[in-house]
């Protein structure tokens, strides 16, 4: 009875180990964060640290989400920065994120280009061990100003609480 019990007890566990895993849900689009970088400024330095304010707005229904932080870049800036705008895709494994879900830090590179209205690439990955991150590109639009600049990029972000 016992060799009985056991053979049928080896036969379950290969059965569920034949079993296909179950693979988790591909990452989505879940919403767009929206930030404008506080301006103006004379750049003819190694590096800059502006002040941020940023919106997320879920795809679908959910409320808007609003942090702030710094943007600060370290390389090559030369130039005089006017208005900048920069929007990111926000990627995660589920439709619905927590609110205050997009703070902490991320870091990249930048390259940027403006003479009246330009535009430039950031590409920021987040750190430390996160499901929920930006699309790695984030296209940003500037006006009034003629600068240029390549460089390490930094993004802080933290919630504000309503």
């Amino acid at each position: 009875m016992a060799r009985g019990l056991l053979a049928l007890a080896a036969l379950a566990v290969v059965g569920l180990a034949a079993q296909p895993a179950s693979a988790a849900p591909p990452p989505a689009v879940v919403g767009v964060l929206t930030c404008d970088v506080h301006g103006p400024d004379v750049a003819l330095h190694f590096g800059s640290n502006r002040a941020i304010h940023c919106v997320y707005r879920p795809n679908g229904r959910g409320r808007p989400q609003t942090y702030i932080g710094h943007f600060r870049k370290y390389g090559v800036e030369v130039g005089v920065i006017g208005h900048t705008a920069i929007s990111w895709r926000v990627i995660a494994p589920s439709h619905r994120i927590p609110r205050g879900s997009l703070a902490g830090s991320y870091r990249g590179f930048t390259i940027e280009a403006t003479v009246g209205v330009g535009s430039g690439a950031n590409i920021l990955v987040r750190e430390g061990d996160s499901t929920i991150h930006l699309d790695p590109i984030g296209m940003q639009a500037q006006t009034g100003g003629l600068n240029a600049a390549v460089g390490i990029t930094a993004l802080e972000l933290q919630p504000v609480r309503r």
